[in-house]
């Protein structure tokens, strides 16, 4: 219609998604460039986003515009809620499966090479239950015939892989000893748990690596994990009726949910 006074509003017509990606990038890019806005001034909308998220992730980044889409993801895949609730089942079952989903949810005091060493070893000679608890002795090879003048090396990786099986644990452990009293008093040592493994500025830095790497989204949901994991916290506290561990970890889990 040419009775309508809209000159803030521009349609132009392009060939595919792509198309029109490329060409809201460029725009974007020449604004911030000549007028001094910045890239969080601007929202990119469509009708079905699943149809142009992929296009928008490329065309963007080929012209060096940061994008933060806002998609649904579940709380239970990011990290910080992965530290939480494998921390929350190992009370009840201090198994491999959740010790392992513990120390790899990326906010433990172990680095990737030393989580690979562990776990290594743990599958080799399947380390389950009370056997975390025990020094390990066994050969890190399993049952290979080792030669006598490689004994020391044995020696030296047997106090190595100890050492990794404490700093594993010991979280674990003063958590598990913590993890009991009231609904509220489990709250306060899960988040004391937290605390105490420095999770806050874990989480920036991770976020930090996602954004070097141009993971913009799973940046900016790193970043906003601790506010949901705050609230998750809260209102399991606040809506649980029973006081046992089994009773908390059932309403934690359906929060994540």
């Amino acid at each position: 219609r040419t009775d309508i006074n809209a000159q803030n509003i521009h349609i132009c017509s392009c060939r595919d998604a792509n198309e029109e990606a490329a060409f809201a990038a460029e725009i974007i890019r020449k604004t911030v460039r000549e007028k001094g806005y910045r890239f969080r001034d601007f929202a990119v909308i469509a009708r079905d986003s699943s149809l142009y998220s992929s296009a928008i992730s490329i065309q963007f980044e080929k012209s060096g515009v940061p994008v933060f889409s806002d998609y649904r993801y579940p709380a239970s895949s990011l990290p910080l809620l992965v530290f939480a609730s494998s921390a929350v089942k190992s009370v009840s079952s201090f198994s491999t499966e959740n010790i392992l989903r513990f120390i790899k949810s990326g906010l433990s005091a172990l680095n990737s090479e030393e989580i690979s060493d562990l776990e290594n070893y743990v599958y080799i000679w399947r380390i389950e239950g009370k056997k975390w608890f025990k020094e390990w002795n066994m050969d890190p090879e399993g049952m290979a015939f080792r030669e006598k003048e490689n004994l020391k090396e044995v020696t030296e990786f047997l106090d190595y892989i100890n050492e990794l099986r404490i700093k594993a644990i010991t979280p674990l452990i003063d958590f598990k000893n913590d993890f009991n009293g009231t609904a509220v008093d489990m709250g306060k040592a899960l988040f004391q748990l937290a605390v105490n493994c420095d999770v806050q500025n874990k989480l920036l830095a991770l976020a930090g690596k996602y954004e070097a790497d141009k993971e913009y989204e799973l940046a900016e949901n790193t970043r906003m994990s601790w506010g949901v994991f705050c609230d998750i916290l809260d209102n399991t506290v606040s809506c649980m009726e029973g006081q046992t561990v089994g009773e908390f970890e059932s309403v934690f889990d359906c929060a994540l949910s």
